[in-house]
């Protein structure tokens, strides 16, 4: 059962790495059914997102500039966007994990920029420390409410399937079985 639970630490580390929030909160609802310790999938998770945005940043670093030298069209737009990102920096470095979309591009953006390595770490660090901790209280705290309001939608599944068989029934008189049931009457 050990391996299991290794391969659970590692799940969590490429879930972070491929996806975000709803990982985070489905590896809590394991440990909190203790199948997994729960410092140590919040640990791999901010490694997994640690791993993540800096790759990117030094991917836009190392590729960023000879990208832009090589499409000097793009010169005045990536200008453009370095003199924003310069005037809300320390906003942007703490605050782009929670902007859905562009965890991975602005850490790209980042490494193209005037942001130093050391700023973008510091603040990598804080901000995912701020990001992780939302979410990680959110699915622990909020996933027993979650839980019980999915139990109630299961105990209403019927219900909730012929309202369903209902709503599509009514669609599809109107948009096909209408026509239908006129061309015949006419006839």
């Amino acid at each position: 059962m050990e391996w299991l639970q290794s391969l659970g630490y590692l799940g969590v580390f490429i879930g972070a790495v491929m996806e975000g929030e709803i990982v985070l909160i489905t590896f809590i609802q394991l440990a909190r059914l203790g199948y997994l310790n729960l410092p140590l999938v919040i640990g791999m998770f901010s490694l997994g997102t640690l791993v993540t945005d800096w790759a990117c940043f030094f991917i836009g670093r190392k590729n960023g500039r000879k990208y832009i030298t090589n499409h000097p069209k793009l010169s005045p737009q990536f200008e453009k966007m370095d003199r924003l990102m310069n005037k809300r920096k320390q906003l942007l470095l703490l605050t782009y994990r929670f902007m859905y979309g562009f965890r991975f591009i602005l850490p790209i953006l980042f490494g193209f920029s005037s942001v130093s390595i050391r700023q973008f770490i510091f603040y990598s660090v804080l901000g995912n420390i701020v990001w992780v901790g939302c979410f990680a209280s959110l699915g622990y705290f909020f996933s027993e409410l979650a839980l019980d309001y999915l139990e109630q939608i299961q105990a209403n599944l019927l219900y909730v399937f012929l309202m369903v068989g209902a709503v599509i029934l009514v669609i599809w008189f109107f948009v096909k079985g209408r026509s239908i049931f006129f061309e015949k009457r006419q006839k």
